[in-house]
Order: C-alpha cells, then structure tokens, then sequence
C-alpha cells in the first residue's frame, strides 16, 4: 500500500507492459506515479456488507455509474451504507429509488438476511479461505464468481 492507500501498480507487470504494448508504454513512461486503484481510497472504510453492498451494484456497471448508485443509497441511509439490519428493515424501493435494478436489490436483501441470521459475518468470513468464501457469496442468489472474486472482496478477510 502506498502512505495514500491503494497499491502502486507491480513494477515488473509495469515493465512488462511497457515493453509489450508501444502506447501503453508511452502511457506508463508519461505517467510513473499513476495508481489504477487509486479509485479505492475514495471509498469509505467497509465491512463485510458494505464491501458487498459495493460489489453488488457494481455489477456489470463503471465505477462512476456504481458510485452514484452507492451514493444515492447513503442518502436514504443519513449519508452511510446500511447495516444489514437496516437495509431489511427499509421499504424495497429505497434501493430501486438509489439505482438498483429489482434483482440486485434482491440479491443485497438475501446478503443482508444472511447477516442478520449470523450465517454471513465479518468474523467469519475473516476465517475462511478463499475458496470457502466463494462458495459461501455464490449460494446467495445473484452472486456468481465475478462478484465473488471482485477487487474489494479481500476487504472481507
């Protein structure tokens, strides 16, 4: 991690691309400090269900259309994701109001049931490798390895 948060980009993938590639070499010669998960210090600090929260409506969308989903969702939550308990206990529609299409407010109910059961936790998803917390995201409908494997989804451990 850099003093700012996200990793630098790997300096021998960097080469490599620079070699590879004439533009990107270019790109990467003009740019040495660029960060392409730069993006995650924008974030807020995420637990579990946050994290999720995060994966799950950016499936299939940019970074930017996620982020304003994300932010319409704090609205209705006093500028902060719910917890699982208060994301149950609101009316559906705030996430269909914040951007969410019908399924995807679904599948974050079936997370958020499986966090308030105690089947899903921070503590225990903090114990399980990888493979076990694959499996454990894709019996969730709506959560398949993509989601899964996303790029916040090591947040959870």
């Amino acid at each position: 991690m850099t003093a700012t948060g996200a990793a630098a980009a790997d300096p021998k993938a960097r080469a490599f691309l620079r070699n590879a590639d004439p533009v990107l070499g270019r790109l990467i010669y003009a740019r040495p400090d660029f960060r392409p998960r730069a993006w995650l210090d924008e974030l807020p600090p995420l637990d579990a269900f946050g994290t999720l929260i995060f994966q799950v409506a950016g499936q299939q969308l940019s970074v930017r259309a996620t982020r304003l989903i994300v932010s319409r969702l704090e609205g209705h939550f006093g500028g902060r994701l719910p917890t699982a308990a208060e994301l149950l206990a609101a009316d559906p529609q705030v996430a269909r109001a914040s951007g969410l299409s019908a399924r995807k407010g679904e599948t974050l109910r079936a997370l958020a049931e499986r966090f308030v059961d105690g089947r899903l936790s921070d503590e225990a998803l903090s114990r399980m490798t990888d493979d076990e917390v694959e499996a454990a995201l894709t019996e969730v409908p709506g959560i398949g390895p993509w989601t899964a494997h996303g790029d916040h989804i090591g947040a959870l451990r």
